[in-house]
């Protein structure tokens, strides 16, 4: 039960009185005090605000190579192109930078904050109870910082299409045509496993005991779909909206850098291993698990983005860019899925998986988060003064980026990448 403050009649939620209180103080202090009142009522509510201060606390210790191009896009092209066909997130970005005189930080802000927001909502989903220190670790570690941060818009359509899945079982036509125009607008590139995933989830939802060999044989379809896909030189259909998607997949598909895999790579020996091989055998082995409890498993539509994604990655692992993003789904729904077999089929406890997700995001914010360490974007020692707002100035402040975080003028100035 939320707890909730009153004042004249009015009832404020305990968790927005504790994002009031908490603007007075650094991010750090509002944190804790957001933590503390978590672990009092054991509510995940009370992770709103705590997600609120450490996003601001991450965009003044981090920084994304990738948001300095998407920084760069908004001031390089004022939208030439039809809004549906760009992408509306920059467009957005755009607009709101032109007309209202705000920040390109604060959409970063705003975008990162939603993905921790709808990734707590599909955890809340998929666990049912109170919450403990474990569900808390899963939730702050599942999400490397290179997912949430650099590969920003990818992670945003995916925890949107987790929560979106998770809500229901029961889906009508208008469910599946917002799920998939949303996904278009935000990211049209993780169509390629939701599409076939759709096909996948209804096949999963009406299959008979009887019948599962047709489901077995869907398996094998949509294997057989992406190693085609991976040998195919995709062209133009002349529809535009799809000519678009088209095209963004033709350019991962390439020669080009981040197309196909051509040995150089900042992460190279063990650390490769384990990222491209041992973590996707992990995958590998609740996928075999779920293929064979599918039955008994209530979230269908989660388990079939699973499969479909753990079905695309052996065919594109080649590809740079689809490998890491097919990575970025399958390391979110894994450990969804995984609450959900564990806890409801095989009753095991949940600190097995904060011990892997500890782990997991241990080795990954230090092998792979090179491209959001502040020294890595801007210009040697520019950014330290930035960086130590965070720790003491109030957060009502830090929300101001035009004068004290990294505002578009000190990206203008420090940046030392182009695209």
């Amino acid at each position: 039960m939320t707890k909730s403050l009153g004042f004249k009649g009015v009832k404020i939620p305990l968790w927005f009185f504790i994002i009031i209180v908490g603007m007075l103080f650094p991010p750090i202090i509002s944190m804790i005090l957001a933590l503390i009142i978590f672990y009092v009522y054991k509510n995940s509510k009370y992770l709103i605000p705590f997600v609120v201060f450490g996003v601001l606390f991450l965009t003044y210790n981090f920084f994304s190579i990738d948001n300095v191009g998407r920084f760069d896009d908004v001031y390089s092209n004022f939208g030439e192109e039809l809004w549906y066909l760009e992408d509306p997130l920059s467009n957005l970005m755009r607009f709101g930078v032109r007309n209202l005189n705000l920040q390109c930080s604060h959409f970063f802000y705003t975008y990162i904050l939603l993905v921790y927001l709808f990734f707590l909502n599909a955890l809340k989903q998929c666990h049912s109870g109170k919450w403990d220190t474990c569900l808390l670790l899963i939730f702050i570690t599942t999400i490397s910082l290179r997912n949430s941060m650099d590969l920003l818009y990818y992670c945003f359509a995916t925890t949107f299409m987790c929560y979106y899945i998770t809500r229901k079982e029961n889906f009508s036509i208008l469910n599946y045509l917002i799920l998939i125009a949303t996904i278009y607008l935000i990211h049209p590139g993780l169509l390629i496993i939701l599409l076939p995933a759709i096909c996948l989830k209804y096949i999963i939802k009406n299959i008979h005991s009887n019948k599962k060999w047709l489901y077995y044989l869907t398996l094998i379809l949509i294997y057989c779909l992406y190693f085609i896909l991976s040998k195919t030189k995709v062209s133009t259909v002349g529809i535009p909206f799809i000519d678009a998607v088209l095209s963004v997949f033709s350019s991962y598909t390439s020669d080009g850098y981040w197309g196909i895999r051509d040995g150089a790579t900042s992460i190279t020996g063990i650390s490769y291993t384990i990222m491209y091989y041992i973590i996707p055998g992990i995958y590998f082995l609740l996928f075999i698990i779920s293929v064979l409890k599918v039955e008994k498993i209530r979230t269908k539509f989660l388990v079939a983005v699973f499969q479909t994604a753990m079905l695309m990655y052996p065919n594109f692992i080649n590809y740079v860019t689809l490998t890491e993003r097919t990575l970025l789904v399958l390391s979110i729904t894994f450990i969804l899925l995984s609450i959900v077999l564990f806890k409801e089929i095989f009753n095991f406890t949940i600190k097995w998986i904060a011990l892997y997700c500890l782990l997991i995001f241990t080795f990954t914010t230090w092998k792979g988060s090179g491209a959001v360490r502040l020294s890595n974007v801007f210009e040697p020692s520019s950014y330290n003064i930035v960086q130590t707002h965070s720790y003491y100035m109030p957060s009502l402040l830090l929300l101001d980026y035009k004068h004290f975080g990294f505002s578009d003028e000190f990206l203008m100035q420090n940046t030392h990448i182009t695209f």
